[in-house]
């Protein structure tokens, strides 16, 4: 998995002769050995005979070890034992070339390595040496690896991505966020650590299936003895004191600044651990950080006594201290070391460090030090924190019951303005109980009015309202609040305001404000509690990008939102980066990726907001359907009706697009047009035009464009963006069956990268040409479609069906008798469906037989298949 371009460059160069060496390097359970079998399978018996070798350790001692088990028995003087085996071994394999693929090669022994190199000379022979990272190849490889015919191959972990896929094959059915996490952070990449990690659990009973629950640990996930050995190994034998001190410093502290370890245990111990491997010094901003090379360094070094743990925690926390605690999360790790080591910490640092994690999205940190800082009678400030703490754990019901006392309790304007966001937010996405949440915000701005405060509690009102479905409504609260000269108010209406233009169908607009409020963003984060979801100024970007058409730029950025949420496991800003990349590909026409990340994000949406999980599901539900697989889509659909629904709604319309879609892939044509009709028209009255537009479009490319023509000369005036306006120009083409038209809206959207909607208009252009008897004009635009396919993973959507094997085209209604026919439905039921006679629907048939070249429906089907694949 997440190995193919490695495959097959391996591959390729085991085949040719242009390589006499191929070195594959990596660190431990990468899938070196796994990569170089699978390389050399894929060859096959063309590559010449394959001879593998094995050095270990305890054969290094002997001349010739590795080679042992592939040799005969060599009477020969010493002086000629390399030679000798040398023929040997091609003298046995005369018929061809050898791959010789030696692992674990920083093993060999010395006569086995020259031997090595030997052999590499005589042309007959590519050797495919596999070595860990960082450790010393013996002396005669080195001019191998230095050699032009040398190929070297650095095998990197797996990407988180490809980590988590592995995970959920691991684990089939649903994995609990913490069980991921954990997996994911200890096996950093390796496949080998991940299976010992996932088997010993499941041994040692500490992870197991329950019910609903899925994958859940009923104890912390500990690590095997024999892993730490194999990982760890000999590199933390032999320490010297202070390095040893240096390694569990890092480990209980990572990042740890470099200069505040040099001081605490030397350059030299530092050095040492960094010539070991087991430290990394990276360059963040202006400072050096010391972070561990591997995760489970730390379950290897940390096994201490509470009493050293606690020392070290002091040791730690008063020499950043001494620094002056110049650095802003200063504050909130002192405090937390403290807390940790059982000191008495004031109240007050509690709360401000328990406000630093918040504003980090470090929920951990944050509720440990709230806690701490209201069990101190912290006040309505901690209480405030520990609610928002919880908030982000998934903890809604805790939250809300510390949230409504703090209420109770809050005199000033800013504090009472604070917790009601929080509230009314935890509310809403929390616990899904919008109208309580509502009357919290009202509650909340009576209480503020007049205030300072009073313009955030207005931004936040607006958001609410956006959320629910009620663009106009937040319209008209941001419309006074950004002409505020306050950043803060500014930005946060700002945000609001840009993804509500997003969705009414105006992106440009929406990148201006956004041009605006982003250099404030950060000022924003920084004046205290803001109650969106990480990153979402980027997140803003990312949607108004795509619906302007700039799919690269948007794919970069959702990617970069991604790993950024991912890399601090902040799980709505997870959820939300992977429904972006999924909309991402299915715009690109790429609904085997789309599936991936959609159903990420619905796993995602399902531990933390479950009603926002409908969101992912619905775009699931298309990419199926554009994938040709119906029982999948069925399955889909059934899980969107009985997804639960809450007040977030914004997005309602979208789901019945995709309902859409997947009743007109069952041949209900009449039924599909009148949904979308419908969601056109009350999306269009309710400030969602961008869904309007969608609906509309999806007309167009079923065959209906001349039904959605009248709603769309509607919106045009009011939609901007090359990408919608390529939309509206489709509608328009394909109602009126311009191919020249169909054809500049075809390139429109490959340019924009959207190639399997520049297929569906090059392939009604063609169709068009060939109403006309431009038969030449026909054949251009149908290979232009089937191009653009070949980029599509294999779409098929009713408009490029047959697009390939159609000489003469169908209508639109022959086009829908004959995929109803390819879904083996009788005549008797496509004449039910389309309200026909049985006659007529049999008279369409023979029309299609004609076209196509057959003479029975059976064929209908493989020609469907051939078609887009």
């Amino acid at each position: 998995m997440g190995r193919e371009t490695e495959v097959q460059a391996l591959a390729c160069a085991v085949s040719r002769r242009e390589h006499s060496v191929v070195f594959l390097v990596g660190d431990i359970g990468v899938g070196k050995t796994r990569l170089a079998d699978e390389a050399v399978t894929r060859v096959g018996p063309e590559a010449g005979t394959v001879l593998r070798l094995s050095a270990t350790p305890a054969a290094a001692s002997l001349p010739l070890g590795a080679f042992a088990p592939l040799l005969p028995y060599l009477d020969v003087p010493d002086a000629m034992l390399l030679p000798s085996a040398r023929d040997a071994l091609l003298a046995g394999h005369a018929g061809g070339r050898l791959v010789l693929l030696v692992d674990d090669a920083h093993n060999l022994d010395s006569a086995s390595a020259v031997l090595t190199h030997q052999l590499t000379l005589t042309g007959k022979v590519v050797a495919l040496v596999i070595a860990r990272s960082g450790d010393r190849l013996p002396d005669a490889l080195t001019p191998l690896w230095k050699d032009e015919r040398a190929l070297r191959l650095r095998l990197e972990p797996l990407p988180e991505e490809d980590m988590e896929d592995l995970i959920a094959q691991a684990l089939p059915g649903r994995t609990g966020a913490t069980v991921l996490r954990e997996l994911r952070q200890l096996s950093a990449g390796s496949p080998l650590i991940l299976r010992e990690l996932i088997s010993y659990a499941a041994g040692t009973g500490s992870l197991r299936l329950d019910g609903d629950r899925g994958w859940v640990l009923e104890r912390p996930l500990t690590v095997p003895p024999y892993l730490l050995d194999m990982v760890v190994g000999e590199r933390v034998k032999g320490l010297s004191r202070q390095a040893n001190l240096a390694l569990r410093l890092v480990a209980l502290s990572e990042p740890l600044g470099y200069r505040l370890l040099c001081e605490m245990a030397g350059e030299e111990a530092l050095r040492d651990l960094e010539d070991r491997r087991l430290v990394e010094v990276r360059r963040h901003e202006l400072r050096r950080e010391v972070r561990l090379t591997h995760p489970l360094l730390g379950e290897a070094v940390l096994g201490v006594s509470t009493f050293e743990r606690r020392r070290l925690l002091v040791t730690l926390a008063d020499a950043v201290v001494r620094t002056g605690m110049r650095r802003h999360a200063d504050l909130a790790r002192v405090a937390d070391w403290w807390l940790q080591a059982g000191e008495v910490v004031d109240p007050d640092m509690l709360a401000r460090a328990a406000a630093i994690s918040v504003n980090a999205r470090d929920s951990s940190s944050a509720v440990r030090l709230a806690w701490a800082a209201k069990a101190m009678d912290g006040g309505v400030r901690a209480r405030l924190l520990l609610g928002h703490a919880l908030a982000g754990q998934g903890r809604a019901e805790e939250a809300e019951s510390v949230l409504a006392t703090a209420m109770t309790r809050a005199d000033l304007p800013h504090d009472l303005a604070a917790i009601g966001i929080v509230r009314s937010e935890n509310l809403l996405s929390g616990l899904e109980a919008g109208e309580r949440a509502a009357q919290v915000a009202a509650e909340t701005a009576a209480g503020v009015a007049g205030s300072d405060w009073a313009d955030e509690v207005t931004a936040h009102e607006a958001r609410l309202r956006l959320l629910r479905g009620e663009s106009e409504a937040a319209f008209a609260l941001t419309a006074p609040l950004l002409r505020s000269r306050d950043p803060r108010t500014f930005t946060l209406a700002a945000l609001t305001e840009a993804t509500a233009l997003t969705w009414d169908a105006r992106p440009e607009s929406c990148l201006e404000l956004m041009e605006r409020a982003v250099p404030l963003y950060a000022r924003a984060i920084d004046g205290g509690l803001v109650q969106w979801a990480p990153h979402m100024d980027d997140v803003v970007r990312v949607v108004s990008l795509s619906f302007v058409g700039r799919l690269s730029e948007a794919e970069a950025l959702a990617v970069r939102v991604w790993r950024e949420c991912h890399r601090r496991y902040l799980v709505v800003g997870m959820a939300l980066a992977a429904l972006c990349r999924g909309h991402i590909a299915l715009s690109r026409g790429r609904p085997r990726t789309a599936r991936r990340w959609l159903r990420r994000s619905a796993e995602l949406y399902g531990a933390a907001l479950p009603s926002r999980r409908r969101w992912p599901l619905a775009l699931l539900l298309e990419a199926e359907v554009y994938s040709g697989s119906r029982a999948a889509a069925r399955d889909v659909a059934a899980e969107l009706k009985t997804a639960a629904s809450g007040p977030v709604r914004n997005l309602a319309g979208m789901e019945r697009i995709a309902l859409a879609w997947l009743v007109a892939a069952e041949g209900r044509i009449p039924h599909a047009e009148s949904q979308l009709l419908a969601v056109a028209e009350t999306s269009g009255a309710s400030g969602a035009r961008t869904v309007a537009v969608e609906a509309l479009h999806t007309l167009a490319r079923l065959g209906r464009g001349a039904v959605a023509l009248p709603l769309m000369r509607n919106l045009r005036p009011a939609v901007e963006g090359p990408f919608m306006t390529a939309k509206l120009d489709m509608i328009e083409a394909a109602a009126h069956h311009d191919p020249t038209a169909l054809s500049e809206a075809g390139a429109a959207f490959d340019a924009m990268g959207a190639a399997l909607l520049a297929a569906e208009a090059w392939a009604e252009s063609s169709r068009c040409y060939a109403r006309r008897g431009e038969r030449r004009s026909a054949t251009r635009m149908r290979e232009q479609a089937w191009s653009a396919l070949r980029s599509c993973e294999q779409a098929r959507t009713p408009m490029v069906t047959f697009t390939q094997t159609t000489s003469r085209t169908m209508t639109d209604r022959e086009r829908e008798v004959a995929l109803l026919a390819a879904e083996g439905l009788p005549s008797k039921q496509i004449a039910e469906r389309l309200h026909l006679s049985r006659r007529t629907v049999d008279n369409y048939l023979q029309q299609c037989y004609r076209k196509l070249g057959i003479n029975r429906r059976e064929q209908i089907k493989a020609l469907m298949a051939g078609a887009v694949g």
